[in-house]
């Protein structure tokens, strides 16, 4: 069976490409904090390997879904015998060269045309609003199979309680922190897509058993590369011949392993942040110095407090 796809939809600055990003662990996509800085779709697979198991399509968010659903309904009222989602459909058909339609015929055209499930993104930070149900009840129209997950924000999302009530009537419902989200419940999001669509259940549960065996064999490998590295920098050594200036000598042969010791850190910690997918980590730190010196002084120890057990 082919990898199920689901089009990620919703008002814009909803942070479904955040979604997204966490879901694929793919922090390469590109996240702009402008509203609506997405316009086009966009789809990106959640790879184990060569195999493919799902592929999540990042869409526009809505842009006139009043406007789309009073034709809609129009349509509906006009046709005694078309079915709403025929009348999407017609929608679909009618606005697809219009420019004032543009972003929901985006987001629409992979649910119609590829037959991809919904994940109907909200921020839990912001107030529900009535506006928000027209883009509801358009996607509850095509039929396809859907899900809502709301994008919380740590103790910011103060709105969660009042849109998981608005969406219960069409939607499942999920809360999912894309942020801070790690793997247990990046898992959990993915098994609770299982109910969504009776078809889907044997994929989600070949793809979280995947999921669940590739999370164990990153963390063995993590391990193996931190375990090579304390091995590597308690054995490293630098040796010269002796000089007549047993200081200045001690000094530079002192800073030359300290130079190798940070480099095989380096060197670990980019094996780390590989395993985990995080090729655009975008890190703000400083070298490691208090008063001048770093943590190799035995004196920065005493004024740190540490015994050299505690700063191993």
């Amino acid at each position: 069976m082919s990898a199920p796809a689901l089009a990620v939809v919703g008002c814009v600055n909803m942070g479904k490409s955040s979604i997204v990003a966490s879901l694929v662990e793919d922090d390469a996509i590109l996240i702009e904090s402008e509203p609506g800085s997405t316009t086009r779709c966009a789809s990106y697979d959640l790879r184990l390997g060569e195999h493919a198991v799902f592929t999540l399509i990042d869409t526009p968010g809505f842009q006139n879904a009043r406007r789309a659903l009073a034709w809609i309904e129009q349509h509906l009222r006009s046709n005694d015998e078309v079915s709403a989602p025929a009348a999407v459909r017609a929608f679909h058909r009618e606005h697809r060269d219009r420019p004032a339609f543009s972003h929901e015929i985006q987001l629409l055209t992979p649910i119609l045309e590829n037959g991809a499930g919904i994940l109907y993104v909200v921020n839990g930070t912001q107030p529900y609003l009535s506006r928000y149900e027209a883009e509801m009840r358009i996607l509850a129209m095509t039929g396809a199979p859907r899900m809502a997950v709301i994008n919380l924000h740590g103790e910011d999302s103060v709105h969660a309680d009042a849109w998981e009530e608005a969406l219960r009537p069409w939607f499942k419902v999920t809360r999912f922190d894309a942020h801070r989200a790690g793997s247990e419940a990046r898992l959990g999001l993915f098994a609770s897509l299982r109910g969504v669509d009776d078809s889907w259940a044997p994929v989600v549960d070949e793809a979280l058993r995947r999921l669940a065996a590739e999370r164990e064999a990153r963390h063995d490998l993590a391990a193996a590369s931190i375990a090579h590295l304390l091995i590597d920098a308690l054995t490293m050594e630098e040796r010269a011949p002796l000089e007549t200036d047993r200081d200045a000598q001690t000094r530079r042969l002192s800073e030359r392993l300290f130079d190798r010791l940070r480099e095989r850190e380096r060197k670990s910690r980019l094996e780390v942040e590989t395993l985990y997918r995080h090729h655009r980590l975008e890190r703000h730190e400083k070298a490691l110095a208090l008063v001048g010196t770093d943590l190799f002084n035995q004196d920065q120890w005493r004024i740190l407090g540490l015994s050299s057990t505690q700063l191993a």
